[in-house]
C-alpha cells in the first residue's frame, strides 16, 4: 500500500512538470500573439447636408375684438396645420462649428368668428412662415476624450 501511494505521488507530480523558461530566453513554438490593443476608430460623423420633413398639428388660439362704441368680444380661433420644412446644415469650419439656415412654410385652416355689436366678425390664420438660422457645436465638442 506504500509502494501504491509512493507511485500515486510521484505520477501526479510529473503532470504538472513542465520546462522552467527564463524571460530572455525565448518560447518553443514562437511568441505568443498577444490581444490586439488596436480598436479602429470610426468614421466622424458630418452632421452637414441638406433635409426635408413634413409636419402637421392642430393650432388653438383666441381672437380678442373691441370697436369705438366699447364692444368687445373674445372667440375661438382654432383648426388644423400641415406643411413643411427644408434645412441645410453646413460643417465646414472643421470638427467643432456648425451653420444652419432652415425655412419653414405652413397651410392653416385655423379660423373663428363671433358677434361685435351688430356686426359679425371673424379671424383666420391661412399660413404661417418662418426662416431662421443655427449656429451651434457639433457633437464632436462634446466628446473632447473618448476611452475604450
Amino acid at each position: 500500500m506504500k509502494a501504491f501511494a509512493v507511485a500515486l505521488v510521484t505520477s501526479l507530480s510529473l503532470l504538472g512538470a513542465a520546462p522552467a523558461l527564463a524571460a530572455d530566453l525565448p518560447l518553443p513554438g514562437g511568441a505568443p500573439i498577444p490581444p490586439s490593443s488596436y480598436y479602429p476608430v470610426s468614421a466622424p460623423v458630418n452632421w452637414g447636408g441638406v433635409y426635408i420633413g413634413l409636419n402637421g398639428g392642430y393650432g388653438l388660439g383666441n381672437s380678442k375684438w373691441s370697436d369705438s362704441l366699447g364692444s368687445t368680444n373674445n372667440f375661438a380661433v382654432n383648426g388644423g396645420v400641415f406643411g413643411g420644412t427644408l434645412g441645410v446644415n453646413y460643417a465646414g469650419f472643421g470638427d467643432w462649428v456648425l451653420l444652419g439656415f432652415e425655412g419653414d412654410f405652413d397651410w392653416s385652416g385655423a379660423s373663428g368668428s363671433g358677434r361685435l355689436a351688430v356686426r359679425r366678425v371673424s379671424s383666420a390664420v391661412p399660413t404661417i412662415t418662418s426662416l431662421s438660422t443655427s449656429p451651434g457645436l457639433s457633437r464632436a465638442a462634446l466628446c473632447l476624450s473618448q476611452r475604450t
